[in-house]
């Protein structure tokens, strides 16, 4: 994410000079990133219990899929994407327009 944050410096620097709030900005690096974590936090979801259903067909006595974990590593992994979205979309947002709109390639 800090990545694509660092390629997108000049469209941010040109929404903030044109007046775009640093909240926006923040929202929508945000609104980039969160979707593709979503899709992957469902595929690795329902991988997982396809995983667990296939172990537990072939070894003795494992439990039935148990839900809280499940839900207690997505709900993990979702907030260290949220913060790992926010935290270069926040950076990104602080910056001076006049600064990186300055600077030629």
């Amino acid at each position: 994410m800090a990545y694509g944050v660092s390629q997108r410096r000049q469209e941010i620097a040109v929404r903030l000079a044109l007046g775009a709030r640093a909240e926006q900005v923040v929202w929508r690096m945000m609104r980039l990133g969160l979707p593709a974590a979503a899709i992957g936090l469902s595929v690795g979801v329902l991988l997982a219990v396809g995983v667990s259903q296939v172990l537990r067909s072939l070894i003795a006595d494992i439990p039935v899929v148990d839900v809280v974990p499940f839900l207690a590593a997505s709900a993990l992994l979702a907030g260290v994407v949220a913060v790992a979205t926010w935290l270069p979309a926040r950076a990104a947002a602080g910056v001076q327009p006049a600064s990186v709109l300055r600077v030629e390639e």
